[in-house]
């Protein structure tokens, strides 16, 4: 009751300060997918608009959404879409990711060329990152959940090569997701268990706060954490290893999803004061560096196909011009 109360009481809110603006508001995650852990599992919000909303909208939705974040302490993460971007959010969209929020679902047709394997993969990455020192410290909090994601990842193999893993997923959450992750990526037999102790060093290392510069050897020597962590890395002046094959769909499947989540949290930037200047510089740079990551590494390397290429074209255009 606590929860539903909360969410409806955003919900109302949000309707009566936009009520010319055509909004609707959901929940997407686990509240509505109902593997959800009363009084610690986060409420996640989606809004989304008819058409592009004002400015006076804008911060209407952030007021109202910080209002109830000081009342209800587990409120999670908001998305804000637009239906004039149905087309550019189709087209970077995580399949997997999607499938958590089923009222954005029934919205968009995705369409990327990206390969199922890599989008994936990059959703386990990609959720791990988002709660990883639940994953180290309190992994029984999460598994109800990761069970769902794990399954629901699982269903790109073929029977024989799931039932495998589930026979040799008896250790602990990070790993058993690593596993996974490295037969989704078809990585060859021979390298799997090399290339996920080399993973999982690095999500131990982040978890305890270890700095990046002290992993630079590592980074600078393995392709495929170039692969994964493409958001990470694309400060780095240094030259990676070459990406190619799944790698290369793997980078690009990275690259997407933070274009992705850029998009949808573009629009909830404010724009007025020093600080929250800085802030959009920041996503500004980001954004710079990631393109140039995608510039030099994958489009120049002719491993992007003439349709994805477009795809992250426009969207990069559209997050310019929103910060």
């Amino acid at each position: 009751m606590t929860y539903s109360t909360a969410v409806r009481g955003f919900q109302l809110a949000v309707e009566m300060a936009l009520h010319d603006a055509h909004a609707q508001v959901w929940t997407r995650g686990s509240y509505p997918m109902g593997d959800w852990r009363p009084f610690e599992s986060t409420v996640d919000f989606t809004i989304w608009f008819a058409k592009e909303p004002s400015t006076r909208d804008l911060r209407s939705v952030r007021r109202n959404y910080e209002r109830l974040q000081k009342i209800f302490p587990l409120t999670g993460s908001l998305n804000l879409y637009v239906a004039t971007e149905t087309a550019l959010i189709s087209g970077i969209v995580n399949p997997f990711e999607l499938e958590r929020d089923p009222q954005l679902k029934k919205k968009l047709q995705p369409s990327s060329e990206i390969h199922a394997r890599a989008h994936a993969a990059t959703y386990l990455f990609r959720t791990l990152d988002q709660e990883l020192s639940t994953v180290l410290d309190n992994p029984e909090r999460l598994q109800p959940r990761w069970d769902q994601h794990l399954i629901q990842v699982g269903q790109v193999l073929e029977d024989a090569v799931f039932d495998e893993w589930q026979e040799m997923a008896q250790c602990d959450l990070l790993r058993q997701t690593l596993n996974l992750a490295v037969r989704v990526l078809d990585i060859p037999t021979a390298e799997r268990d090399e290339i996920a102790d080399c993973l999982e060093l690095y999500y131990q290392s982040v978890g305890r706060d270890v700095p990046v510069q002290t992993l630079r050897p590592l980074i600078e020597r393995e392709p495929y954490l170039w692969a994964v962590f493409p958001h990470r890395f694309c400060f780095e002046m240094i030259e990676p290893p070459k990406l190619t094959g799944i790698l290369a769909e793997l980078a690009l499947a990275e690259v997407t999803w933070e274009l992705s989540d850029m998009l949808r949290k573009a629009r909830l930037h404010p724009t007025r004061g020093s600080k929250n200047e800085q802030a959009r510089a920041s996503v500004r740079s980001h954004l710079d560096s990631l393109e140039e990551f995608y510039d030099r590494f994958l489009c120049s390397k002719g491993v992007v196909s003439p349709g994805t290429d477009q795809r992250i074209g426009n969207a990069v255009k559209r997050i310019r011009a929103l910060v």
